[in-house]
């Protein structure tokens, strides 16, 4: 299996230990898995949040700190050595926690980090982000364990932005199975990562064009959809933060050249042909109709590139509806209205 190999090519990374090896040997029921980078201001509430969950079982917490330079790193050994019982911590050297597959880039911290997972079933918080339920490995447990064939269960969460914390919209009034057309057509933002908790058994087989997009919360909700589906619950357990400036996913989106940003939006175009030859086609319209929403909405914030996005991605444009196309040219046609009015050309 491909991702064991890549797990045991990198088996001889382990554990900090500073001075004395923790004890750690429970075999915990659930495993925390948080990534970290340039979190000092927040991951002292990451870890305490994680600490603070009132649950009937074992579970441990696994850190993987992506060599940050801010005191982040210092922060989570702090915590390893007051909470060695519970606390797995992995500093990395980030000059060098990225592999090259198929051809394409990868870091690997957090490949590595829900690999090294011990638990049956995984949690994630990034270490910027953090939970206000104490009761919210308990709820998804109980979820998990009660419905076999459930791959994940994810729930509704705060959202934090520069402006103050703001409640996300509901996607439902009621806890249940949540619809695959609503995953695919909401996409990565169905859910926050922060909520999210699947079986472990369900990265065992992670495929490669999963691995390699650039993006996780979007490819690991649609292989959990295609292999027994998520489950939603209503209730708020944590708080994403969505800020706009510093070294946040957004930031980092808003910096970066139309031409870098491109290569993820191929990423994600091989992710979505790469699940739908594993499904067996049996998702190809919704799958081909995700590509193309996608398509559309990045040329929507990016018109004075729209020529050469067309000329990159002619297999995905091609799958645009008659509407979804009358809709673009009809905003390109009125940028160029515009342009023209401002500029006199």
């Amino acid at each position: 299996m491909f991702i064991k190999e890549l797990y045991n090519r990198f088996r001889m990374q382990v554990e900090y230990l500073g001075d004395k090896k923790p004890v750690n040997s429970m075999h915990p029921l659930v495993s925390v898995v948080v990534t970290t980078y340039q979190h000092k201001e927040f991951i002292r509430q990451c870890i305490d949040a994680i600490l603070m969950q009132d649950v009937n079982f074992d579970y441990e917490i696994v850190i993987g700190d992506d060599g940050s330079t801010d005191g982040t790193a210092e922060i989570c050994k702090e915590y390893a050595f007051a909470h060695q019982d519970k606390i797995r911590l992995y500093v990395r050297n980030r000059n060098v926690s990225h592999i090259i597959i198929d051809g394409k880039d990868t870091r690997y911290n957090g490949i590595w980090n829900r690999m090294s997972a011990r638990g049956k079933y995984i949690a994630l918080c990034e270490g910027d982000d953090y939970w206000t339920d104490p009761l919210k490995l308990q709820k998804q447990v109980d979820v998990l364990e009660g419905n076999p064939e459930i791959a994940m269960c994810v729930t509704n969460a705060y959202q934090l932005s520069e402006n103050g914390l703001c409640d996300e919209q509901g996607r439902y009034s009621e806890s249940g199975i949540a619809s695959t057309e609503d995953v695919m057509r909401i996409g990565g933002g169905f859910a926050r990562t922060a909520t999210f908790m699947f079986r472990k058994s369900l990265i065992d087989n992670y495929p490669e064009c999963c691995l390699t997009c650039h993006v996780g919360d979007f490819p690991l909700q649609t292989f959990a959809l295609i292999n027994g589906g998520i489950y939603y619950l209503i209730d708020r357990t944590a708080v994403y933060r969505y800020f706009t400036t510093g070294n946040s996913w957004t930031a980092r989106v808003k910096r970066a050249s139309v031409e870098n940003l491109m290569k993820g939006w191929r990423s994600e175009f091989d992710m979505l042909s790469g699940l739908d030859e594993y499904s067996g086609g049996k998702y190809h319209e919704l799958f081909a109709w995700r590509a193309a929403r996608l398509l559309y909405e990045n040329m929507s914030r990016h018109r004075n590139k729209r020529k050469m996005i067309i000329d990159n991605f002619e297999d995905v444009y091609a799958c645009f509806d008659f509407k979804m196309k009358l809709k673009e040219r009809y905003h390109y046609l009125l940028y160029r209205i515009r342009n023209v009015c401002h500029f006199g050309r």
